[in-house]
């Protein structure tokens, strides 16, 4: 009876184990791809410092004044990305919708922000606290491609 319930235990154990596997795989897709980003939030734009895998991400910045720019990030598809970003000034957000991405960057703190680009297409990412009148137009764009 004792072998029968450890037996038991044993099988039960090594179900939950091949379900936490298959869970982790069809997650993350078997992520092959990583790329880190160094990025800074300031009034009233992203900037990109640096990219590790430029294969993988790349960016374009168009300055259009002193505190305002467009910043597009290109990302391969099934990429995992870690975002680091720092505010220089005040204290910001950083949201992509269609990620479920909405944190709070404070005042000269880096935060990490980790997701799978798995959704292919055009996505706006934005400051999601209110960092003054230049506020609304404090945005960039994620572009997820094949």
């Amino acid at each position: 009876m004792k072998n029968s319930i450890i037996v038991l235990a044993l099988i039960i154990i090594i179900i939950l184990i091949s379900i936490s596997f298959y869970y982790i795989r069809f997650e993350h897709g078997e992520i092959k791809n990583k790329v880190t980003i160094e990025m800074i939030a300031k009034q009233w734009r992203f900037e990109v410092v640096s990219i590790d895998n430029p294969k993988l991400a790349s960016f374009n910045f168009t300055p259009i004044s002193n505190t305002l720019g467009n910043l597009t990030i290109t990302i391969k598809l099934n990429t995992l990305v870690k975002l680091n970003i720092k505010s220089v000034d005040i204290t910001h957000g950083f949201a992509i919708d269609e990620y479920r991405i909405n944190e709070v960057i404070p005042s000269n703190q880096i935060v990490e922000i980790e997701f799978i680009a798995n959704k292919q297409g055009i996505f706006v990412f934005y400051c999601s606290v209110f960092c003054g009148t230049g506020h609304p137009y404090h945005k960039g764009y994620l572009i997820v491609i094949p």
